[in-house]
Order: C-alpha cells, then sequence, then structure tokens
C-alpha cells in the first residue's frame, strides 16, 4: 500500500508500504516509551539506591543528574541534526542513551551511577528532538500532527507509570532496583535495529558545509554561556530550600553565576548578524508559531509533571495509599491525558486524500436534512480546529488543577477522578499541540530548530518548577507541624523523617487527625504552581485565535 514517495533532496523519502511505516512507527513508540520511563521510575527506588551505596546525600543527584545533562544539551543536538543525517545521529543518541542506562545497572558506586544518569540524560536530549524530527522522514505533514499525538501520549503514558514500575522492580528481590535501568537494553536494541534497517536515509541539509564552518555554526560561544548558566540554575533550585538555605553563599553564588552566563547567552544571540552561525535563529524564534507553542508547551508540561510529581504523595499521605496503590488512583489523569493527546493530533490533522469525482467540495460535510435530500454544510478548517483545541487546553488545565487544590482528607472518590481527567485533559493537547507546531514549518533546518527551542523551553520550566514545588513542600510542611500541631513539641522530623507513609506508624494516634489536616495544606498548596503555569497558558490560547481571525481578513481582502 503507497503512501508517499518522492526523490528528490527538497522532499524527503517516506516508506512505500503501510506495513514498514508501522514498524518504524512501533520504534518511535518504544523510545518515546522509554524516555518517559527513565524521567520518574527512578524516584520509587531512590530509598533502597541511597542504602545499597550508603550515600544519603546524593539522592538529589540521582534524579538532578538526568535532568540537567537533558535540558542542557537540547539545542546543541538541533545543531547536530542540521549538518549530520538525521536517523544515524539519532543512533548515536540512543546509544548513549542505552550506555548511560547500562552503567546505572552495573553501578559499583554512587559516582558511577550519576554519571551513567548524566550520560543517559545527554541520550535522551538527542533523542527526544529526534523522534519528533524522524516524523518528518514518515509521513506528508498533513498527516504528521496525528503521529505527534501518538508520540507525545507515550512520553506521557511512561513518565506516568515510571514510578509504579521503579516500585515494583525495587521490591522484588529477583529483579533488584538495577532492573529499572536493564529494561532500557532489550527494548532499545529491538528499537534501534528497526531504525537501522527500515526508516528511510535521508539527507541533512548542511551536509555539504565544511568542517571549519560546521564549527562556527555549532555556535561555541553560545554553548559555553548557555549549558553552564542552565546547569547552575537547575543546582540552586536543587539546593535551595532543600539542601541548603536560601541565604546560603553557595546558593546564591550559583545563582548569580546562572544569571550572568544566561544574560550573556541571550545577548550574544541578539547582537551577532549571521542567523546561521547563532544557537538560536531571530528568524524561527520570532516566529508567532514558535512563540505560541513555547508558551502553551511550558504552560501543560510544567502544570502535567508538578502534578504527577505531587499527586502521588497526596494519595499516600492523605488517603494512606502505598505506593504502587498511589500510581494505580492517578491513572485517570494518565489515560485522559493519552485520549486527549491522541485525539488532539487526530483532529488536527487534515485529510490529504483526493476527493472523488461525487464528493462535495474539499472543505464541506454531507448532511442528511430529510429522508432522501443531502446538503453540504461547511465544516471547520484544521487552522480552526488547532485554534479550538488551543483554547481548550488552559481552560482545562486551570479547572482541573484549579480544583485539585481543593481537596481535602475527606473528599470522594468521584471529586479526584474527576478533576485528574480535567488536569490530563489539558495537558496532552496541550503538549501535543505544542510539539506540532515545529511540523509546520516548510524546511528541515527551521523544524530542527523549532523542535528544539520548543523542548528546551518546554522542559526547563517543568524540571525547575518540580523542583520548586518541592521546596514548598518540604517549607510548609515543617512550618505549618511546628504552629500547627504543639503535641508533636516542635519534633517535626517525626513526621518529615518518616516519609508520606510512614508517619502514621510513628505519631500518636490522638495527633493523626492534625497532622492529616496539615499535610493537606502542605500538598495543596505545592498544586498551586500547577494552576500558575496552566493560568500562564491562556496567553497562548487568546494568541492562536487572534492570529487566525486576522490571517481570515487578510484572505478576504485578498480575494477578487
Amino acid at each position: 500500500m503507497a503512501l508517499l514517495m518522492t526523490e528528490s533532496d527538497n522532499h524527503p523519502q517516506y516508506p512505500e508500504r503501510l506495513s514498514t511505516l508501522l514498524l518504524d512507527i512501533s520504534a518511535l513508540v518504544v523510545i518515546q516509551f522509554l524516555q518517559g520511563l527513565d524521567g520518574t521510575i527512578v524516584t520509587t527506588a531512590i530509598p533502597k539506591i541511597s542504602n545499597r551505596f550508603h550515600a544519603l546525600g546524593d539522592i538529589g543527584w540521582y534524579a538532578s543528574a538526568f535532568m540537567l545533562t537533558f535540558c542542557s544539551l537540547q539545542l546543541i543536538w538541533g545543531k547536530l541534526y542540521t549538518f549530520y543525517t538525521v536517523k544515524w545521529t539519532y543512533l548515536v543518541a540512543l546509544f548513549l542513551f542505552e550506555l548511560g542506562s547500562f552503567i546505572c545497572g552495573i553501578a559499583p558506586s554512587s559516582m558511577s551511577f550519576i554519571v551513567g544518569r548524566a550520560i543517559a540524560g545527554v541520550g535522551a536530549g538527542g533523542t527526544g528532538a529526534g523522534s519528533l524530527l524522524l516524523v518528518t522522514h514518515l509521513l506528508p505533514p498533513p498527516r504528521r500532527p496525528a503521529l505527534v499525538g501518538v508520540l507525545t501520549a507515550i512520553f506521557g503514558f511512561g513518565a506516568a507509570v515510571g514510578p509504579l514500575l521503579g516500585g515494583a522492580f525495587t521490591d522484588n528481590a529477583t529483579l533488584t532496583w538495577r532492573w529499572c535501568f536493564y529494561i532500557n537494553l532489550p527494548l532499545g536494541a529491538l528499537a534501534a535495529t528497526i531504525v537501522v534497517f527500515f526508516i528511510p536515509t535521508n539527507k541533512a541539509p548542511g551536509r555539504n558545509t565544511a568542517f571549519q564552518e560546521r564549527l562556527l555554526q555549532m555556535d561555541l560561544l553560545g554553548a559555553v554561556l548557555l549549558i553552564p548558566g542552565m546547569v547552575s540554575l537547575l543546582l540552586a533550585l536543587q539546593w535551595g530550600g532543600s539542601k541548603y538555605p536560601w541565604s546560603d553563599g553557595r546558593v546564591i553564588a550559583t545563582l548569580v553565576v546562572a544569571g550572568v552566563l544566561i544574560t550573556g547567552f541571550v545577548l550574544s544571540q541578539a547582537c551577532r548578524q549571521n542567523e546561521d552561525r547563532l544557537m538560536i535563529s531571530s528568524r524561527v524564534f520570532k516566529d508567532p508559531r514558535i512563540w505560541t507553542a513555547v508558551i502553551l508547551g511550558a504552560s501543560a508540561t510544567t502544570s502535567f509533571f508538578v502534578m504527577l510529581y505531587n499527586l502521588p504523595i497526596w494519595f499516600q499521605a492523605i488517603k494512606g495509599a502505598s505506593a504502587a496503590s498511589s500510581g494505580v488512583m492517578s491513572l485517570p489523569m494518565t489515560i485522559s491525558f493519552l485520549v486527549a493527546s491522541t485525539l488532539g493530533g487526530t483532529l488536527s490533522s487534515s485529510d490529504s486524500s483526493p476527493p472523488s469525482p461525487s464528493s462535495p467540495p474539499r472543505n464541506h460535510w454531507r448532511r442528511r436534512i430529510l429522508p432522501g435530500r443531502v446538503r453540504a454544510v461547511k465544516r471547520p478548517s484544521p487552522t480552526t480546529i488547532v485554534a479550538l483545541l488551543t483554547l481548550a487546553s488552559p481552560i482545562l488545565l486551570s479547572t482541573g488543577s484549579g480544583l485539585l487544590t481543593t481537596l481535602t482528607p475527606h473528599s470522594s472518590t468521584g471529586k479526584w477522578i474527576g478533576y485528574q481527567v480535567l488536569l490530563g485533559a489539558g495537558g496532552g493537547l496541550g503538549m501535543q499541540l505544542s510539539m506540532t507546531a515545529a511540523q509546520s514549518f516548510p524546511n528541515h533546518r527551521d523544524i530542527t530548530m523549532g523542535t528544539t527551542i520548543i523542548l528546551t523551553c518546554q522542559n526547563l520550566p517543568a524540571t525547575v518548577l518540580t523542583s520548586v514545588a518541592a521546596t514548598i513542600l518540604n517549607s510548609q510542611l515543617a512550618s505549618r507541624l511546628r504552629d500547627e500541631v504543639p503535641g508533636l513539641h516542635g519534633n517535626t522530623q517525626l513526621v518529615t523523617g518518616a516519609g508520606a507513609t510512614g508517619f502514621r506508624n510513628v505519631v500518636p494516634v490522638e495527633l493523626i487527625p492534625a497532622v492529616l489536616e496539615v499535610y493537606n495544606e502542605s500538598v495543596t498548596r505545592t498544586f498551586l504552581v500547577s494552576v500558575a503555569m496552566a493560568c500562564f497558558g491562556v496567553g497562548a490560547s487568546l494568541w492562536v485565535p487572534l492570529r487566525w481571525r486576522r490571517a481570515a481578513r487578510a484572505r478576504r481582502g485578498a480575494d477578487p
């Protein structure tokens, strides 16, 4: 079954057979699942890992080492995808991801484990952008949003089930926590084999650029400023309020260094004129599609992931659920995310099949109004559908996250299920639509740069504000316990040290209701971060319909 085939340097060569296309898509789905999984699977395994290495002080690095390299190198990978064939660059990134997972699995010490996490983050940064770029090698533009929606949904699903699988592996005496990383090896190898033999090898647009010019276009100055700046920022937010007080000299110093370096990076991009030698092209960055996608993607990703990390804590602390049960109780959010992301991609894809001679015009539906009578009815264009879905995303996100802040120890099951469904639907739509925006650029170079810009601006705020939410929880819980539960006599460590599920075993029975109220207030306070970011996305939802109306008026004015 032929899909589409072109033999030009200006157009990609798509798979000829449906069976080949499905095989290619399955490889991308597996890798997206592993990437989402790897970001969260370590969360439930961290206590056992720190016990194994006797390195309680390294706990913060076990999760942050992955995210530091993942976020910092997104734009560098974008440049590499411009100069080298996407398929083979993607395989290099996948190899690094697999290598990092292997090192984590066999790690004999805490330091080697941290190094493995950092290498896995480097590879994941490349596969994240590469999966979306390979979509352009598999399908023509009108059909890409549906596949982007599927890949986005699978990434979110992997991130959601990560803690569940991590807990299952960690609690199994035969498998142990090391299988949290070994699981990546056979699945990644299978996906790599499919990529090697079945995905087309299309030529990179910058393949004829001289090596010296490639080095200049890699923007080494920008990299030297950006990467240490982002690492310093993330370190400051990891340390501040948890490992060290915000007034500590180390936190202040890293914040100052981050501010200076990131400001220097912005100036380096703004003051130089040769766009080919910049990490971020002003032509792409100023495009309204990118700004809209950045705002919508940052708000949806951050709002969803703040809830993904903190809602299970509410289930464990307030409802007394186990780690595995809290994952099951979070399934309404995960399932609605999957459905909304996939459905959003399907709805925003335009039908590119040729009409039959007897069919109504392309922009009409056939509606039967009376027996034997059919009338052609105008249907909404793909642009209108995207505008409506973009409007729906932050509304659902802000409504769902706002309602989740009203949860109490006595909230019914129907409430926390319904609220999660709204939140998950908004997150799925927002993340899918933001990633589809880059696919609308006409050439490979702009698609590559647009994709990496959006990914960076999605993941950096999500990483930063997830750390901020954790800091809010820790500080709120400690201060409220001290002020509102006098029966503890200032011994707040009795609750905070026991964890979300263990405090019931160490706190006197008569104090548990008061502690539950304090825990509930502290956890739901972190949900306000999700609410704030969801409301931030309203700007994008209003901008898209405005641009659509202006474009429609311009078209009407141009018609004779």
